[in-house]
């Protein structure tokens, strides 16, 4: 028997005895207290929902623990890590997808197949108003950043790319940039105008197509240009002797001028993942050969299945016989394949727009991926000895007219998502074994189905991060001429968490922010907007904005203050893409009934004007008195919106500095439109305004 943990130890008996004693201290006009009182008859029934409901929660266990986290919004999610690598090569290569490589006993797969000349990239100059600056000996040499561009909107400025080799089709290649402050962001997002061209017949051309998922430079990611013809060497003194394409900044609209390191010319994505069996995916199109997209090795068998109504029906298996429908030929190179159909050879060609399935496995294992035939009752339950297994596809098939006759069965996380109809199945990781449905959350399949794994991929999952620099070789034969290794660390390895580990997320979950309910909400939610970089931020009421600069007062309206980051202008404005982003960002978390308006940061120089008398009248002691009226003013140091100036205080501070003797003079003045001097000469700031230090004249004795 089942040894149930007692969360509450209080049964029916207990309950209803503690329930009729507090009667009397409740009322006084309750005086039967028998079973045949209809009060009683009450408290007995709330007795036993009490004692079924405390059976229920004692019976917990980690799949209902699960079912609670999830109506907070947490459920075990895993992921395999995955990098960029950059290869290279003297001639042309051709990699294939799902081909092994390895940065030591950890495996990885490429994610992608990939067909290109090999080049290198040997010069990378900018252009400042025709001044060329050399960066190769700073991006990427030791982790190094160059800065590209330039804050001088006057100047012409371009990004000059040199390579090897000419340059003509699809170009690809992944840039590491300076992502921080930036906050992350996953959707496309400008904030400059770029246009890349290429040099050919003596003149630059734009490149005919543009696919930059660095936004501009501003994050990690892969730029495709497209090239309508090849490129030539420049007469240019300085770009002499290469092939180039360049980046020229039409319009600047950068908070943080990008700086870019490693540039992998030759870039290629993986996946830590390791597969034992895979299934391709084809469409019939008409075409008599069929490419397949994938690394298949010697050892390798191959079966074809054709659509044919809601299943799919087998016309080839492992090799090509009398009952063959179709044909698995050799490609150009040992591991390339050719899916054949021929009418005159086979009779028969598949239907229109038919789906085709091809599933790849080793011969060895083939034996093994056939775990049962199944016996067509509830939950029923297959062993199936994996280790680290991340995804699983099954074929459940049978003989129909001495044809296999197969349907394609996905692997749920969560199986009771899934509805009567859905052919699902769970890999319960405790068990090691493969569960289906019940014809209440998944279908039951029929009895007498002989079940076969025709997709099954491991991975280490948060094991395999590895940093950069560690995927070095190939486990399978390519080309010996190629050398690869990842510019990057291999990250989003996540392991599916249990219960516990869900349970460590509720208090973060539970204090995130999803609704714009008060001022900290707000500034909490624009500091996170993604792709910006914003600096200070403070809410202020529509009330208070009317009566400081006498604007139209609208109801329901909250006023975000908003100071961006910048590197380069201390008292930077909002552009328009930034108001329009941090608007965006708002438009989903704030309450209905209220109007949200983004404005600029206001901000007021303050001028000190005095006599200070130093005890020693040295250059540090006039400094600290400098370092002590900004600490005091300057919103870089205070990091406060609406800090008055107030005069006592300044006084005060500075004269119990050590090295002032006292302050004979002390004055304020303000400029600009975010603040005021009152009658008692202290500078008032105004709730959206950020204070400076706009000059200081003193004279020290």
């Amino acid at each position: 028997m089942l040894n149930v943990p007692q969360l509450d130890d209080l049964g029916y008996d207990r309950i209803f005895d503690r329930a009729r004693s507090r009667i009397p201290l409740l009322t006084g006009e309750w005086t039967d207290f028998n079973h045949h009182d209809p009060g009683i008859t009450v408290l007995q029934t709330f007795a036993w929902l009490t004692d079924t409901l405390n059976y229920y929660m004692n019976a917990t266990g980690e799949i209902h623990r699960l079912k609670y986290l999830k109506l907070l919004g947490l459920e075990p999610g895993k992921s395999a890590a995955a990098c960029d690598l950059s290869w290279d090569a003297d001639g042309e290569i051709h990699l294939a997808r799902g081909t092994r490589l390895a940065a030591g006993d950890i495996v990885f797969e490429l994610a992608e197949s990939r067909r290109a000349v090999g080049n290198r990239l040997t010069r990378i100059y900018n252009d400042l108003g025709g001044t060329f600056h050399d960066l190769m000996p700073f991006a990427g040499v030791d982790g190094g950043y160059a800065r590209i561009f330039t804050y001088d909107t006057d100047v012409d400025t371009a990004l000059y790319l040199g390579f090897a080799r000419p340059l003509e089709g699809e170009v690809r290649f992944w840039v590491d940039v300076v992502n921080e402050p930036r906050n992350a962001f996953v959707d496309a997002f400008f904030l400059s105008e770029l246009v890349w061209e290429s040099c050919a017949d003596g003149h630059w051309t734009p490149v005919s197509s543009v696919r930059d998922d660095t936004c501009g430079f501003l994050r990690d990611g892969f730029i495709e240009l497209r090239l309508d013809t090849a490129t030539i060497e420049l007469e240019n003194p300085v770009l002499a002797g290469g092939h180039y394409i360049r980046c020229r900044l039409v319009k600047n609209g950068y908070d943080v001028l990008p700086r870019i390191g490693r540039i992998a010319v030759n870039s290629i994505r993986a996946e830590q993942t390791q597969t034992y069996a895979r299934t391709l995916e084809l469409r019939w199109t008409g075409e008599a050969r069929i490419p397949l997209d994938a690394y298949i090795r010697e050892t390798d068998v191959l079966t074809v299945a054709v659509q044919d109504g809601e299943g799919y029906t087998v016309w080839y298996e492992h090799e090509a016989d009398e009952d063959s429908l179709c044909d698995i030929a050799p490609g150009e190179r040992p591991w390339e394949r050719v899916l054949v159909f021929d009418r005159e050879r086979f009779g028969t060609l598949p239907p229109d727009d038919a789906a085709i399935l091809v599933f790849v496995a080793d011969r060895e294992q083939w034996e093994e991926l056939r775990l049962g035939t199944t016996l067509g009752c509830a939950d029923e339950r297959l062993p199936f000895d994996a280790e680290n297994l991340y995804s699983m596809r099954l074929a459940l098939s049978e003989t129909r007219g001495g044809r296999t006759y197969l349907e394609l069965w996905e692997e749920w996380d969560d199986i009771t998502r899934a509805s009567w109809n859905d052919r699902a199945f769970r890999f319960d990781r405790d068990s090691r074994e493969i569960v289906f449905g019940d014809s209440l959350m998944g279908r039951q399949p029929d009895g007498g189905l002989t079940v076969t794994a025709v997709e099954v991929k491991t991975s280490l999952l948060d094991g395999g991060n590895v940093r950069q620099g560690q995927i070095t070789r190939f486990l399978d034969p390519v080309d010996e001429t190629i050398t690869i290794t990842n510019p990057s660390a291999a990250t989003g390895g996540q392991a599916c968490l249990d219960s516990a580990g869900l349970e460590e997320a509720i208090e973060e979950k539970l204090n995130r922010v999803t609704r714009a309910v008060n001022a900290a909400d707000y500034i909490a939610l624009v500091k996170a907007t993604p792709g910006l970089c914003i600096d200070l931020v403070t809410v202020v009421t529509m009330a208070e904005y009317s009566a400081i600069y006498g604007a139209e007062q609208k109801a329901n309206t909250v006023m975000v203050v908003v100071k961006p980051y910048s590197e380069w202008e201390p008292r930077p404005g909002l552009s328009e893409a930034y108001r329009r982003r941090i608007r965006d960002n708002l438009e989903q978390y704030r309450l209905v009934t209220v109007n949200v308006e983004v404005v600029a940061a206001r901000y007021v120089g303050v001028g000190v004007y005095g006599r200070i008398h130093l005890r020693d009248d040295a250059p540090a002691a006039r400094q600290k008195v400098l370092d002590c009226l900004s600490d005091l003013i300057d919103f870089h140091q205070t990091g406060q919106f609406g800090k008055d100036v107030v005069y006592g205080n300044v006084f005060s501070h500075l004269e119990m500095l050590d090295c002032v003797a006292k302050v004979s003079q002390l004055s304020f003045e303000h400029y600009g439109e975010g603040g005021d001097k009152n009658i008692h000469g202290d500078i008032v700031v105004h709730p959206d305004a950020l204070a400076y230090v706009y000059e200081t004249d003193l004279e020290f004795v």
